[in-house]
């Protein structure tokens, strides 16, 4: 049932008829490694380890990039994938790119994401109208990009600033623009200046 062999200068394990099953010791792992030098060299190099009750490791070149855990996989490093899917907590360190060159290049993701860098999206001129700067702490929209709100593909309402003035705008035929507060201040840039209007009472300078 089973055989271990060397042929054309390859080695193999063969379970032709059966499963072939690898067993360890609870507190114990099984790893994959080269031969490249003695073990526990540098050029002892792990492929995969295989954690009894815990994670499945995957390296390259040395370097762990997967790991299971019991939400689902870790990556360490980029992920190149042509439709990609999950479901649950995502959790996302670096950069991320999707490219809709094709109707399969999507990221469809059921549950919470996190991300915990700068995040940019980009518009169609193909460079990023909208980005998240970590380090401000700021959500900043390029000139002329809209944040607009309305359902079925329907513009209602948008703010913008065209570069030279911000624009709030209700664009609805039968809208209303509503501004509510106990008490409401317009002012200028360096607040020297200010239009208020109080609650039940009429807009006076101050």
């Amino acid at each position: 049932d089973l055989h271990i062999f060397s042929h054309s200068g390859n080695s193999f394990v063969d379970g032709r008829s059966s499963n072939l099953n690898l067993r360890v010791n609870e507190g114990r792992q099984i790893s994959l490694r080269t031969a490249l030098g003695a073990f526990g060299e540098p050029d002892d190099e792990v492929l995969a380890n295989f954690i009894p009750n815990s994670a499945v490791e995957l390296f390259f070149n040395g370097a762990k990039r997967v790991e299971t855990t019991n939400e689902g996989i870790l990556v360490s490093g980029g992920t190149t994938t042509r439709d990609f899917r999950a479901t649950g907590v995502s959790t996302f360190q670096d950069n991320i790119f999707v490219e809709a060159t094709t109707d399969t290049d999507q990221l469809n993701v059921t549950g919470v994401s996190t991300f915990k860098d700068d995040v940019e999206f980009h518009g169609a001129s193909g460079i990023a109208s909208i980005t998240f700067d970590k380090s401000a702490n700021e959500l900043n929209f390029k000139d002329n990009v809209k944040l607009t709100f309305g359902d079925d593909g329907t513009t209602d309402s948008e703010i913008y600033f065209n570069g030279q003035h911000l624009n709030i705008r209700e664009t609805s035929p039968t809208g209303a623009l509503f501004v509510d507060g106990h008490n409401i201040f317009f002012r200028n840039p360096t607040q020297s200046n200010e239009v208020y209007i109080k609650l039940n009472g009429k807009a006076a300078d101050r």
